[in-house]
C-alpha cells in the first residue's frame, strides 16, 4: 500500500479517498513529464529518425 494512503488510514480514515487521488495525480504528472524527457534524450543522443 502506498505511504500516504497508509498514513491517511491511520490518522484520518475519512481521508483515504483524497490520498488515493494524489497517487493518481502523481502518476499522471510523471507520465506527462517522463515521455518528453525520454523523447528529448532520443533526439539529442541519436537523431530525429529514431522517433516513430
Amino acid at each position: 500500500m502506498p505511504g500516504e494512503v497508509a498514513v491517511a488510514e491511520e490518522g484520518a480514515p475519512d481521508a483515504v479517498g483524497p490520498a488515493s487521488g494524489f497517487n493518481i495525480i502523481a502518476a499522471f504528472n510523471l507520465g506527462i513529464s517522463g515521455a518528453p524527457f525520454i523523447g528529448g534524450l532520443l533526439v539529442a543522443g541519436l537523431s530525429i529518425l529514431t522517433t516513430p
